[in-house]
């Protein structure tokens, strides 16, 4: 009986964390960036790869010291990684 129990809390546990997984994968979309160039040393180095939450700043504004990935203004499959220094 006691087999039986442990056995249960441990699929129980399973499930639990699971749907936590699911739930939090679909509150968030990340996309992974290949950096290029060497602005952004020595956090990040040249042939890193970034992963950024699409999501992150919907309904806020990134914090000071936060790095953000926006598209490229002239061209739309250049993404530029930069970090926040001031805020206004």
């Amino acid at each position: 009986m006691k087999t039986v129990l442990v056995i249960f809390g441990g699929l129980v546990l399973s499930v639990i964390l699971l749907i936590g997984f699911l739930l939090y994968k679909e509150k968030s979309e990340f996309a992974h960036f290949e950096i290029k160039g060497i602005a952004m040393i020595p956090i990040y180095r040249e042939g890193q790869i970034y992963r950024a939450d699409e999501k992150a700043y919907k309904n806020q504004s990134p914090p000071r010291g936060d790095v953000v990935v926006y598209i490229s203004p002239k061209d739309q499959k250049t993404f530029f990684a930069k970090r926040i220094i001031g805020l206004s």
